[in-house]
């Protein structure tokens, strides 16, 4: 299901199936990254074991389900290949309030970058609400770029009224008609 309203751009519920999805996807991707020894590379140090993974993984789903594409919920392929294959997306989870989009020196310029908040209750089928986009080359500006007092490396950190609406997005590149308010996906 997926509505819309100014305040929370558009809200894709999961079906219980797909949550049960995300939730595997992002158990099986913590795994794999400590059968490695990885640690995230921006110095983030999750409260959790497996909650942002999961929430990310249901990010991912949302955006794929709301813009009519396949997600594959794939481990491994950590920045070998887009969130959404095969059309240059990349999903971005925000834990910040208020959200924002936030985007690396290092990430890829010329990938598309989807900015979800987590609106998932426990208990209650998991909602997103996917908030807008911009292209890689057009989030590394300088005026976006902080450390935001952290202790993290800097990065380009979007708010969300500097973002492209989710309906331009179908206009670039991705082969489905412009979705409004109140269409069902």
């Amino acid at each position: 299901m997926h509505e819309y309203t100014k305040e929370h751009g558009h809200t894709v519920t999961l079906t219980w199936y797909e949550a049960q999805m995300a939730v595997d996807c992002g158990v099986r991707r913590n795994m794999a990254s400590w059968q490695r020894g990885d640690q995230h590379k921006a110095g983030y140090k999750p409260k959790d074991l497996f909650d942002v993974s999961i929430k990310a993984a249901g990010a991912e789903l949302a955006v794929a389900k709301l813009l009519g594409l396949y997600w594959d919920g794939s481990v491994d392929t950590f920045k070998s290949q887009s969130d959404i294959p095969d059309h240059d997306i990349e999903v971005r989870l925000s834990l910040t309030i208020p959200p924002h989009l936030i985007v690396r020196p290092h990430d890829p310029s010329d990938r598309r970058y989807v900015l979800v908040k987590s609106r998932w209750v426990h208990g209650e089928q998991p909602r997103y609400s996917i908030l807008g986009w911009k292209w890689g080359y057009e989030a590394k500006d300088e005026r976006y770029l902080t450390d935001n007092n952290n202790g993290r490396p800097p990065a380009y950190f979007l708010p969300v009224n500097h973002l492209h609406p989710m309906s331009y997005i179908s206009a670039h590149n991705i082969n489905r008609a412009s979705f409004g308010p109140q269409q069902e996906v």
